[in-house]
């Protein structure tokens, strides 16, 4: 009887802790996804060579300003908008690009870089082979 009567309660108890912790976690999560105020700036492929990149914009002010440099020398600027609890992707173009490139994004006195180094040089494995020379005979 009394050991019924533990059995009973350790799985109470462990009913409870388990219900308390499902509330908790989703409390925490629901303010996670409850951004207001910040904005976000990420390549789409940080892997490959690609400048593409997004801005995520999770404040009131709809106004950024993007710049595209190449060891210190400006290559491209922008300004553009971008409305609350949306996203942009910015397309670049420039392939032809070496070195250390430096994507920054102002807005408000706020800035956010991001960096490439780009080497145009293909790996082993993709490069062109010469071709095989057959001896006349």
């Amino acid at each position: 009887m009394i050991q019924e009567n533990n059995q009973k309660i350790i799985i109470v108890s462990l009913a409870f802790f388990l219900l308390a912790s499902f509330v908790f976690l989703s409390c925490t999560e629901r303010q996670q996804h409850q951004l207001n105020d910040g904005w976000f700036l990420y390549f789409e492929n940080p892997k490959d060579n690609s400048l593409n990149f997004t801005i995520e914009n999770y404040t009131d002010n709809p106004e950024f300003e993007w710049k595209l440099s190449a060891d210190n020398d400006l290559i491209k600027s922008e300004k553009i908008n971008i409305k609350s609890k949306e996203k942009k992707a910015i397309e670049i173009g420039e392939n032809d690009l070496k070195g250390k490139v430096k994507i920054e994004v102002k807005q408000e006195g706020n800035e956010k870089q991001i960096y490439k180094i780009i080497s145009n040089s293909l790996p082993l494995s993709l490069r062109e082979r010469p071709a095989c020379r057959r001896g006349r005979g």
